[in-house]
């Protein structure tokens, strides 16, 4: 019998979608659009397109 491996959040976690900065499945032109006007140190976080389960980091710097 095999047990299920244990959540990965804890009961103090907050979930990725109730954070302000993450934007899920949006493609690198839908990122772009969202971070104008582009401002040193404005960012997002979106889930990859090229590689699935992985995250991509989005950075405005002048």
């Amino acid at each position: 019998m095999s047990r299920l491996s244990p959540p990965l959040l804890g009961k103090g976690e907050v979930k990725l979608n109730a954070m302000p900065w993450f934007h899920g499945k949006i493609s690198r032109e839908g990122a772009e659009s969202l971070l104008q006007p582009k401002e040193d140190g404005l960012f997002l976080v979106r889930e990859s397109t090229n590689f699935p389960g992985d995250y991509t980091l989005c950075l405005c710097y002048k």
